[in-house]
């Protein structure tokens, strides 16, 4: 027995410091503390039954087995892949205080979501998923919660509970979502296997069936990521409008450009081309950054623009629609965009071909202001 209990041990402070190195990578990983908060009770529960017959006194001894078997391997491992959150504790505070504050006032393109719990199951979960697969993870996360075995103790509660704490937040990527998408496939596989012993007098109908369903389930997901690879495979109108650019706007000239353009070259950038034996157009760009609910934004206005010697703006539909999706959070660059419509010259609009990926972008030079029409 205590050969068992030592091989238990270890194997709970490897999977604290495996936690912990998650965490390092992406700290919402940190809500790993509590599967492995009931992995660490189910392993140390004989060893505290000797220790209380021994006369130690539970409240304390519970509390000492957990951080030394789960929360000190946990955070030391956070740390030794993390160090500067203590070598830095400053700005590693106001960096993450500045990211949490993003997600609670939210994200370009998720204004007008609705309820975050409804949109992260049928949008995010459904759409990685597939509804097939996402009903039966629902059926498992049920069936693991009336079931309540020590395996269905450490998933479930984990799953809920990271849905639920990610659901609250206003921007909900479904990238967020990554770390419980294979427990839930776990969970919907089980499921299904338990289903097909319940009656073994039926299992010659039920294994067919349940083996149909779950390869239905995998045709939507399997599909859309073929369909997307082959997108991806084909020529993004990004690099098309590159093209454009180099071809018709003179190297030198000041652009300024939203997220999701073309991939231009930096004019502080081109000696690493010319190392490389390498002779491309090179321009000075400036950012328009991301736009964010709530906090101005000096770069989308044609005054600023000009006062930065820009001579062409280049804009994409990935950000302007979400803008114009949610008028009523921002009417200065509602206002921007048509004003940048009647002010500037539109040059070309470079659309997606079939089957191609990207955006709609636009490419506009920015005319003198004497040459501004009245009105």
């Amino acid at each position: 027995m205590g050969f068992r209990r030592r091989v238990r041990r270890r194997a709970l402070v490897a999977g604290a410091v495996a936690a912990g190195l998650a965490t390092s990578t992406k700290y919402n990983l940190g809500m790993l503390v509590l599967p492995a908060t009931v992995a660490a009770v189910y392993a140390c529960r004989g060893e505290a039954e000797i220790r209380v017959a021994a006369g130690a006194r539970a409240v304390l001894l519970w509390p000492r087995l957990l951080v030394a078997r789960v929360y000190a391997p946990m955070f030391v491992a956070f740390v030794a892949g993390s160090p500067f959150v203590i070598l830095d504790a400053r700005h590693f505070a106001h960096d993450f205080l500045r990211q949490n504050l993003i997600m609670d006032r939210g994200w370009l393109g998720f204004e007008n979501i609705g309820n975050g719990f409804w949109y992260n199951l049928h949008v995010n979960v459904g759409g990685a998923l597939g509804m097939v697969i996402l009903v039966l993870a629902v059926l498992g996360l049920a069936w693991a919660l009336w079931r309540r075995t020590s395996l269905d103790l450490m998933l479930a509660p984990y799953v809920l509970v990271y849905f639920a704490y990610i659901s609250t937040w206003k921007e909900l990527a479904d990238r967020y979502l990554l770390p419980i998408l294979p427990l839930l496939i776990l969970l919907a596989v089980r499921s299904s296997l338990d289903v097909m012993v319940l009656r073994p007098s039926a299992k010659r109908v039920i294994v067919p069936i349940m083996g149909a369903l779950l390869l239905v389930g995998l045709v939507a997901p399997l599909t859309d990521s073929l369909r997307f690879d082959r997108r991806l495979s084909g020529v993004d109108v990004r690099v098309r409008t590159k093209m454009w650019v180099e071809d018709h706007v003179p190297p030198g000239s000041t652009i300024a450009a939203e997220n999701y353009g073309p991939p231009l070259v930096r004019v502080i950038d081109r000696k690493y081309y010319q190392a490389a034996g390498r002779t491309t157009p090179a321009y000075h760009l400036v950012c328009l950054k991301l736009p964010e609910p709530g906090v101005p934004d000096k770069t989308r206005d044609l005054g600023w623009l000009r006062s930065r010697r820009v001579d062409y703006v280049i804009i994409s539909s990935t950000v302007y629609d979400r803008v114009f999706a949610a008028v009523g959070r921002y009417p200065k660059l509602v206002a921007f965009y048509r004003r940048l419509a009647r002010q500037g010259e539109l040059l070309t609009t470079l659309r997606p071909r079939p089957g191609e990926p990207g955006p709609v972008l636009k490419v506009y030079r920015l005319v003198p202001r004497s040459r501004v029409p009245l009105g």
